[in-house]
Parts: structure tokens; C-alpha cells; sequence
């Protein structure tokens, strides 16, 4: 599953990298949050102090290039920290660390109308984000939020829109067999019925396994 993620990945990059530079339509935009925390008693245990009071800050840049009609390109450069803290902020008495980091949130790119069809291919780091995301979530209240790495396929029409991904949640670092795949995957098909009056019907299968063996379905 690795080598072909990688593989595919690679040549999707490729061929928006191909397109002329001069032919790219570039738009920026960020955003600026700066929020206070204050929590008491976390663990639901009054004989431990664990009161905790921060400034959680997160910054985001964004740049979306338009290569064609067909093909785009998204990046969002992340910075994270918690005020007053630097590198890593460990609070023994919740077991909580906060660290302070600068990342890439998202970078894929978006290939759409494949075959002349309703059909995109989505591929890199994307945020999935699906009903009231109880199940899957770009969990953006986090400060860090939540994006994946992998291949997205999106099917929209009228009627329905069926998505079918294949993600990398966590890598491996120790090979000690290049047959075995030993990484954290999750994929899945989540379709939405649109045309139930004044409703829509959400239907999905997610398949995950991670690096202990152990699979799970829902």
C-alpha cells in the first residue's frame, strides 16, 4: 500500500509541477487565532490539582494556485505554540504536552473531470471532513486540527456524492521486512443520498488497521 500511495502520489505531483508557472492563477489568504484556556479539575478528581491556564495561538497561511480548469494546487503552512512556552510544554498533572511546532496542514493537488467524468482525484495532505464530523473530522477546534495523508476520489453528481480514500495516518519507523506493510492506514467509501426531501442519507464503510495488526471495520 506504501509504494503504491507514494507512486501515485508522485505522479500526480509531476504533472502539475509540468504546467507552466505563468499559467497559474495564485490567490493567498491566512488566518490569525488567539484563544484562552482555562481548565479545572480535567481528570474528574478533586484530590489532584490539575488546573491548567494557557494562550493558544495558531497561525495559517494559505496559497491556491490554479494551474488549469482541471488543475489546481493547495498548500497551508501551520504554526502552533502555546504563549510563553517554547519547544515542548509537558503538564505531569493531566499527562497533556503541548508543543509548539510549524507544519504543512494541507498540501495536495486537485485533479478534477478525470475522463470527462463528474470524477476528482484529490492527492497529498487534506483535511476529510464528513456530516457532523463525529466520525471524521478535520477537528478544527484542536489548535493543531487534523489532516491526512493519502488519496482522495470524489464522485458528485445531483443525486449523490460517493468519495472513496486511502490514507497513511501513521508511518512505520522501523522496516525490519520490506514484504511487510507495518503502518497505521485508514480508508473508506462515504456516500450522501441528496435527494431524500428536506433530508440527506449518509452511508459508509471505513476499514482500519495500524502497525499492532489490529483491524477494525465500521
Amino acid at each position: 500500500m506504501k509504494r503504491i500511495l507514494l507512486s501515485a502520489f508522485a505522479v500526480a505531483i509531476t504533472a502539475a509541477w509540468a504546467v507552466p508557472v505563468s499559467a497559474a492563477d495564485v490567490s493567498l489568504s491566512g488566518q490569525y487565532r488567539l484563544r484562552g484556556e482555562y481548565r479545572d479539575n480535567v481528570d474528574y478528581n478533586e484530590d489532584a490539582s490539575d488546573t491548567t491556564a494557557v494562550w493558544a495561538q495558531r497561525v495559517r497561511v494559505t496559497a491556491n494556485a490554479k494551474a488549469t480548469d482541471d488543475t489546481s494546487v493547495k498548500v497551508t503552512i501551520q504554526d502552533t505554540r502555546t504563549l510563553g512556552a517554547t519547544g515542548v510544554l509537558s503538564d505531569a498533572s493531566t499527562s497533556t504536552t503541548i508543543t509548539n511546532t510549524v507544519d504543512l496542514h494541507e498540501a495536495y493537488v486537485n485533479i478534477s473531470n478525470l475522463l470527462e467524468q463528474p470524477v476528482t482525484l484529490r492527492a497529498g495532505r487534506q483535511e476529510l471532513a464528513y456530516g457532523d464530523e463525529r466520525v471524521i473530522g478535520a477537528f478544527n477546534w484542536s489548535n493543531n486540527g487534523r489532516a491526512f495523508d493519502g488519496f482522495k476520489f470524489l464522485y458528485s453528481t445531483d443525486a449523490v456524492n460517493v468519495d472513496f480514500f486511502l490514507t497513511n495516518v501513521s508511518e512505520d519507523s522501523v522496516d525490519t521486512d520490506a514484504t511487510l506493510n507495518d503502518d497505521s492506514d485508514f480508508n473508506g467509501i462515504y456516500a450522501t443520498l441528496k435527494q431524500i426531501p428536506n433530508n440527506t442519507l449518509d452511508v459508509y464503510l471505513l476499514h482500519q488497521t495500524d502497525n499492532s495488526n489490529l483491524t477494525r471495520y465500521t
